[in-house]
């Protein structure tokens, strides 16, 4: 109940932002602060809450974590998780909503937001893996500093922010192509197009478990000897085992994709050069999406998490290029898919009966007021066992 009267709240400031003529942002500004007060308050309603606030204090569990975690672990541990979690989620928010109302034409910002806050693959998700989220917020600088900012000392800003992130979360390493993005001086043409294309279609049937022991070369590489805690080697037995099959999207999910790759291509002439860096981004997310599957998705978050700017620049250049009835019909076919797609999994998650183990709770949204909440563990095959 608590997150359906939050999205109600967004749609109605996003509803004032559009009778103020798109000119008060400080509409914008209120639905990232109420994002903010729904993290902090948060409690035991995501999967991962438990690991984070029952370790907060055992400086003993600490080591499975990376150094800098660690370090602001100790220096908040007199306030309490709370005070932590509410802390590092103000400096998550305000770097979203500065990073989106730089890049996001002030017509579009609807849809990314929209976006943003229904689909539970998306803001629920961050809430969830505290730790990554952290690091992802922390890499959104170096895509700001790479691709918008002129401060003559980006570079050192950009490397710093990098930098800080992996020290969070190692997997923040799939970032350093972003280096790379203020080197690009080209658009993609015809061939390049195709060619994309092409590797989109071949990585559909790519296996990462065709070469998993290249991945535990790599893992000994990036996990330290200093962290305990192995998971990274189990991501790859569990890539071994798993069926892709068994966590691919749906039907529409894939046709959407498939279709934004496909138009991000298209209109990658018609977009500004900070666009097109974007657009870039997103496209080889789109890629990343065929091939990874299970805990090596969390790989794609990085990249992923741009698809709210890069959906609405998408669409800005798609509609300022509707001449013909035939891309008019495209563009309302198109963001109808964007939109219905969220909305459904919203529905799902909220509403429906069959829910997905990972977002059992979400529909209750227990909060630090809860004096009694649900600290149930749930599991895959849908088998619920009380906390332990």
């Amino acid at each position: 109940m608590v997150y359906n009267l939050f999205v109600i709240f967004t749609l109605s400031m996003l509803f004032l932002w559009y009778r103020s003529n798109y000119e008060r942002l400080q509409f914008i500004n209120a639905i990232f602060i109420a994002a903010w007060v729904m993290f902090s308050i948060e409690f035991y309603t995501t999967r991962d809450y438990p690991v984070y606030y029952e370790n907060f204090n055992r400086p003993g569990e600490h080591v499975m974590w990376e150094p800098l975690y660690r370090m602001l672990l100790s220096i908040f541990r007199p306030v309490g998780f709370i005070v932590f979690n509410s802390v590092m989620a103000a400096f998550e928010m305000y770097t979203l909503c500065l990073l989106y109302k730089r890049a996001v034409p002030k017509a579009y910002m609807w849809v990314g937001i929209v976006i943003l806050i229904i689909q539970p693959m998306n803001m629920l998700l961050y809430m969830n893996m505290k730790r990554q989220f952290l690091a992802m917020a922390i890499v959104l600088w170096v895509i700001y500093f790479m691709v918008y900012s002129r401060n003559r000392l980006r570079w050192v800003w950009a490397v710093t922010a990098f930098a800080a992130a992996v020290n969070i979360h190692t997997s923040a390493l799939v970032c350093a192509p972003f280096f790379l993005l203020p080197l690009v001086r080209f658009r993609l043409n015809k061939v390049a197009i195709i060619s994309l294309i092409a590797v989109y279609v071949l990585l559909m049937s790519f296996s990462l478990s065709s070469f998993s022991d290249l991945l535990y070369d790599v893992v000994d590489v990036v996990q330290g000897d200093e962290m305990g805690d192995d998971r990274y080697t189990m991501y790859i037995e569990e890539q071994d085992r798993m069926d892709p099959k068994a966590t691919m999207p749906g039907i529409f999910s894939r046709i959407f994709s498939a279709a934004m790759f496909i138009l991000l291509l298209i209109y990658n002439r018609r977009t500004s050069p900070e666009g097109f860096k974007i657009f870039l981004i997103a496209i080889a997310s789109l890629m990343g999406g065929n091939f990874l599957f299970g805990n090596f998705a969390r790989l794609n978050y990085y990249y992923e998490i741009t698809f709210i700017i890069a959906l609405p620049l998408l669409l800005q250049a798609m509609r300022e290029n509707s001449s013909s009835v035939a891309s008019r019909t495209v563009y309302a076919a198109f963001l109808a898919l964007a939109l219905l797609i969220p909305g459904k999994a919203y529905y799902n998650a909220m509403f429906g009966e069959k829910v997905y183990f990972t977002q059992a709770k979400y529909r209750y949204f227990y909060t630090i007021f809860h004096s009694n909440p649900d600290k149930s563990e749930y599991y895959y095959e849908g088998e619920k066992r009380p906390h332990r």
